[in-house]
């Protein structure tokens, strides 16, 4: 039963460096995806039919954009557990401390921020104890 309470409330305690090599494939190749997102997202958020008559693909940017992100949180919940909170939060907390709501602003950002939330979370669960 630990093993499931410690995969929901998420963390990195009991991980080795050998897990993050073990990712780090995924997660280079996530990043270069990552490099073609924000004009893509930046397109679709003003809307399907005015991205479409600026040539956009908008299925295709849409299924890429989707795509990128499932991964991108498997591999993170792979490795931290069902951090929910950093993963609902940092883009919010990332746009309200920066005044930039643009997708390539978020993309540098939001992860930064979602990981000091993550570290101030388990250093703070860490003097705890």
């Amino acid at each position: 039963l630990f093993p499931v309470m410690e995969f929901t409330i998420g963390g990195f305690s009991g991980r080795t460096m050998q897990d993050i090599f073990h990712a780090l494939p995924a997660a280079a190749l996530l990043a270069i995806c990552g490099v073609f997102l924000p004009r893509r997202l930046d397109l679709l958020s003003i809307g399907d039919s005015m991205a479409l008559s600026l040539g956009a693909n908008v299925g295709k940017n849409r299924l890429f954009a989707l795509s990128v992100a499932a991964l991108a949180g498997a591999l993170t919940t792979s490795l931290a557990g069902l951090a929910g909170f950093t993963g609902l939060m940092a883009p919010h907390i990332a746009g309200k401390l920066t005044g930039e709501y643009s997708a390539k602003a978020l993309m540098i950002t939001a992860p930064l921020t979602g990981a000091a939330l993550m570290l101030t979370g388990d250093i703070a669960g860490i003097s705890n104890h």
